[in-house]
C-alpha cells in the first residue's frame, strides 16, 4: 500500500512540476526595466538569459519569438511602427500599462495578450496607433481590458 501511495505521489509531483515549467519565462524573453521607457530602446528592457533577468544590451529588444512582461507600475511606450512580440503580459494591478506615443505606433502581437489585474491596461493612445494580432492560430484577449478600452475593426 505504501509503495502505491509513493508511486501516486511521485506521479502527482512530476505532473505538477512539468506543468508549471511552461508558465514562466524562457531564454530571450523581455521584461520592463524601469517605470517608463520606449519599446525601441534597449535600456527599457531586461532580458532573461535562462537563469536570471539581466540588462539588455545594444540591439536587444523584443522580437517575434519573445514574450514581453510589463511589470506592475511600469509604462512601456510603443514608439515605432515595427514593435513586435510573441505573448504580451501586462501586470497592471500597480499601474503597468502599454502606451502608443505616436500615430504611427504599431505593436504586432504574434501570441496572446495576458493581463494580471483589472485596471485599464492602456496609457496614452495616439490617434492612428494600432495593436495588431497576427498569429497563425487562435489568439486570446483577456476579458478585463478595462472600461475605456476600445477595439476597432476586430
Amino acid at each position: 500500500m505504501k509503495k502505491i501511495l509513493k508511486a501516486h505521489f511521485r506521479i502527482a509531483f512530476y505532473s505538477i512540476a512539468f506543468s508549471l515549467s511552461g508558465f514562466g519565462q524562457v531564454t530571450g524573453d523581455f521584461q520592463t526595466k524601469s517605470t517608463t521607457g520606449n519599446w525601441s530602446n534597449f535600456n527599457s528592457w531586461n532580458r532573461y538569459n535562462g537563469g536570471a533577468w539581466v540588462a539588455a544590451t545594444a540591439g536587444q529588444i523584443p522580437g517575434a519569438t519573445s514574450s514581453v512582461f510589463v511589470q506592475a507600475g511600469h509604462v512601456i511606450s510603443v514608439d515605432n511602427a515595427m514593435a513586435i512580440c510573441n505573448d504580451l503580459n501586462l501586470t497592471n494591478t500597480g499601474g503597468g500599462k502599454l502606451s502608443f506615443s505616436s500615430p504611427t505606433s504599431v505593436l504586432n502581437v504574434k501570441g496572446n495578450m495576458i493581463i494580471s489585474g483589472t485596471a485599464n491596461c492602456f496609457g496614452t493612445l495616439a490617434t492612428g496607433a494600432r495593436l495588431v494580432f497576427s498569429g497563425t492560430g487562435n489568439q486570446s484577449l483577456p476579458a478585463n481590458l478595462g472600461s475605456n478600452s476600445v477595439l476597432d475593426h476586430v
